[in-house]
C-alpha cells in the first residue's frame, strides 16, 4: 500500500501526532506535542500557547479535539481545555481554579460529544460534563467515601450504539448502563472471560454492537455488548499474523467496515473472518511505506482517506484508490522473492500466482497478506526433480479449474491444487508426442481448454492429458518462422495471434480455415507494424487487437473485414 506523508517540512508544527479530527467545514485539526494545526489541504494554521496573549490556547501538548452542535472546536491539552469559535477564531480557555472553572483536573485525556450533543471531559482525575447554560462543569461518578469508578485516572470514554457509556481508566474498564446508570466494572483478573489488561488506553464502539478495547500493556479486546463475550487479541513475537504490538493507541472501523489498529509497532488491519492481522510497517528504503511504526492516532476523512498519526508525522492512504505494492524485502520472508516479474495469474480462489525472472514462483493470498515462495533449489538435475518447478526462471502462468500451468526456461510445469503436486513436462527428440522445446516462453488456454505453448522453437498444443501436437510444420508450410513466441491470444473470430521475437513479427492463424499470415514492419510505411519484435498482445471489448512491440504500441482494427483485406489497406494499423 502506498502512503503519502505529511511532516514538519510541509508546515506541521511538530511531528508527534496525538490526535486528528475533521470538522463539519472540512478542516483537518491535528494535535501534536507542540501545537494545534488546522489544515485546509494545502496550508497549515498553527495555534500555540503564548505567555503574552490571553487569547491563545492553554498549552501546546494536544490530547483531543471535538466539535459540538454549535460547531465550536474543543481542544484538550495537558494544562486545560479550550473552545475555538469557528466564526471569529477566538479562543476561550477553561483552567481549573481560574475564573470560577471547576474542571476536576487540567490534564485532559479525552473528549466526547455524545448522541445528545453533550460534552464529556475525561481527565487525569475524574470525568466532567459541560453545562452550556452555566458555561461550567459538573464532576461525575465521584465520591470521597467510595470508589464509584475503577479509577479516577481516565484515559478514554465512548458511547456505544445502545446508549451506554464506557469509561477506560488506568485500573480497569467501566460500563455505565443507560437505563439504570448502574456501573459494571471489568478487570484483567485471570478469569476466562476477562479483558487482557487493566490499563485502558483507547476505546472504540462500532455500529455492529462491539466495543473494542485497546490497552496500554497487553493488546486488544473485543467485547460483545449484548452477550458480554470477550475476545483477546494479543501480541505474539513468533506469529507475524498476530497483533503487531502490546500497546494499542487508537482504533478505527472505516466506512468500508475495515478495522484498523494503531500500535507501538506498526499499523494493523484485522481480518475478522480469520482473526489475523496484516501489519504495515515503516521501511527506511521505501518512502511510500508508513512513516513510522510508532502509531499514535487514526482518522478517516470525508473522502475515505485514512490518516495515520505517528511520532514522525502523518501517513495518508485510501484503501480503495491505493496500489498495493508487492516488493522483495530482504528482511521479510513474507515478501515476494524478486522484483523482476514474469507472469501473473489469478486462480479461481483469488490467489495470485506471480513468476519472477530468477527467483521462482510466489503465491499471494491477498485476504491475509501471506506469500508462499516456491523455488527450484538446484539439488538435482532439473529433469529429475520431484514436486517442484524445474527452473526459477518463470516466463508465463495460466490456469483452469484446479490446474495451474507454469512456463519456465526448462520445461512446462502443472500444479494440481487438489493433490498439491507438480507434474513437469519436457522435450524429447525421440518422442513426437512431447513438448517441442524446454524453453517455454508463453501459454494460452483457449475456450475449449486446449493449452497453446509458445517456445523458442515454435508452437505446440497440449490437451492437458497426454497429447502434444506440434503445429510448427503449418508455419513452415507457409514459409513463416514462428520461433521465440512471446505471447499468444485468440480473438472473438477464432483467430489465434502469436507475438514473435527476433524480427519474426506478428502471426495470425485461423483455426477454422487454417489460413496463416505474417505481419511485419514495412520500411517507410508508417501504417505497418512499428517493429518486428513483438512482446505482448491484447484483445479489447470491440475485438481490436493491440500489439506491443519493442518500439511502440499498435492497434489493429479488424472488426468488419478479414485480416488479409485490411492488411492490404494502408490504414490498417495505428501506431500509438
Amino acid at each position: 500500500m502506498n502512503f503519502k506523508r505529511i511532516t514538519s517540512e510541509d508546515g506541521l508544527s511538530q511531528t508527534t501526532v496525538e490526535y486528528m479530527f475533521q470538522d463539519s467545514r472540512g478542516y483537518i485539526w491535528i494535535g501534536t506535542d507542540d501545537g494545534l494545526n488546522r489544515y485546509n489541504g494545502s496550508e497549515f494554521k498553527v495555534y500555540k500557547y503564548r505567555e503574552d496573549s490571553p487569547d491563545s490556547i492553554t498549552g501546546n501538548y494536544i490530547i483531543g479535539i471535538a466539535e459540538d452542535n454549535d460547531n465550536n472546536i474543543w481542544v484538550a491539552t495537558t494544562v486545560g481545555l479550550n473552545k475555538i469559535d469557528p466564526k471569529t477564531d477566538e479562543v476561550k480557555t477553561y483552567v481549573s481554579g481560574e475564573d470560577g472553572c471547576n474542571l476536576s483536573n487540567n490534564n485532559i485525556t479525552e473528549l466526547l460529544i455524545d448522541s445528545l450533543g453533550d460534552l464529556y471531559v475525561a481527565t487525569a482525575d475524574g470525568l466532567n460534563k459541560y453545562n452550556k447554560e452555566t458555561d461550567n462543569f459538573e464532576r461525575l461518578y465521584y465520591s470521597e467515601k467510595e470508589d464509584i469508578l475503577s479509577s479516577q485516572v481516565i484515559y478514554s470514554i465512548v458511547e456505544d450504539v445502545y446508549g451506554n457509556y464506557w469509561i477506560g481508566t488506568i485500573n480497569g474498564l467501566n460500563k455505565v448502563i443507560k437505563e439504570t446508570n448502574e456501573i459494571i466494572k471489568y478487570y484483567s483478573d485471570g478469569r476466562k472471560n476477562c479483558i487482557s489488561d487493566n490499563f485502558i488506553y483507547d476505546l472504540y464502539a462500532d455500529d455492529q454492537g462491539y466495543l473494542w478495547v485497546g490497552t496500554g500493556n497487553n493488546g486488544l479486546n473485543k467485547i460483545n455488548i449484548k452477550s458480554n463475550e470477550i475476545i483477546q487479541y494479543l501480541y505474539d513475537p513468533n506469529n507475524n499474523k498476530s497483533l503487531a504490538g502490546k500497546e494499542v493507541r487508537s482504533i478505527l472501523r472505516d466506512s468500508r467496515g475495515i478495522l484498523w489498529i494503531a500500535t507501538n509497532n506498526g499499523l494493523c488491519r484485522l481480518d475478522e473472518e480469520r482473526n489475523e492481522f496484516l501489519t504495515f510497517k515503516s521501511k527506511i528504503y521505501d518512502l511510500q511505506s508508513i512513516i513510522s511504526d510508532d502509531v499514535l492516532s487514526l482518522m478517516e476523512d470525508s473522502s475515505g482517506t485514512i490518516w495515520v498519526g505517528t511520532s514522525k508525522g502523518i501517513s495518508m492512504f485510501n484503501p480503495e484508490n491505493s496500489f498495493y505494492n508487492y516488493r522483495n524485502d530482504p528482511f521479510d520472508e513474507n515478501s515476494i522473492s524478486e522484483n523482476f516479474i514474469y507472469g501473473i495469474y489469478e486462480d479461481k480462489d483469488g490467489y495470485l500466482w506471480v513468476g519472477t525472472r530468477r527467483e521462482g514462483l510466489n503465491i499471494i493470498d491477498r485476504k491475509n497478506g501471506n506469500i508462499k515462495r516456491i523455488k527450484y533449489e538446484g539439488i538435482a538435475y532439473y529433469r529429475d526433480i520431484i514436486n517442484t518447478i524445474p527452473s526459477n526462471n518463470i516466463r508465463d502462468i495460466t490456469g483452469i479449474d484446479n490446474e495451474i500451468w507454469i512456463a519456465t526456461e526448462k520445461g512446462l510445469s502443472k500444479y494440481d491444487k487438489n493433490t498439491k503436486e507438480f507434474t513437469n513436462y519436457f522435450s524429447d527428440p525421440n518422442d513426437s508426442n512431447s513438448l517441442i522445446s524446454d524453453d517455454v516462453k508463453s501459454l494460452y488456454l483457449d475456450d475449449k481448454g486446449l493449452l497453446w505453448i509458445g517456445t523458442d522453437l515454435g508452437v505446440c498444443t497440449f490437451d492437458r492429458k497426454e497429447s502434444f501436437t506440434n503445429i510448427s510444420e503449418v508455419f513452415e508450410d507457409n514459409n513463416i518462422n514462428a520461433s521465440w513466441v512471446f505471447d499468444i491470444i485468440k480473438d472473438k473470430d477464432g483467430v489465434m495471434w502469436f507475438a514473435c521475437g527476433f524480427n519474426n513479427g506478428l502471426i495470425s492463424f485461423n483455426t477454422k480455415t487454417k489460413e496463416m499470415n505474417n505481419y511485419k514492419n514495412i520500411e517507410n510505411d508508417a501504417s505497418s507494424l512499428s517493429f518486428n519484435t513483438v512482446n505482448t498482445l491484447a484483445i479489447d471489448s470491440k475485438n481490436n487487437l493491440w500489439v506491443g512491440t519493442r518500439y511502440g504500441l499498435n492497434k489493429f482494427n479488424k472488426e468488419s473485414e478479414t485480416s488479409r483485406d485490411i492488411l492490404k489497406k494502408k490504414d490498417y494499423l495505428t501506431i500509438l
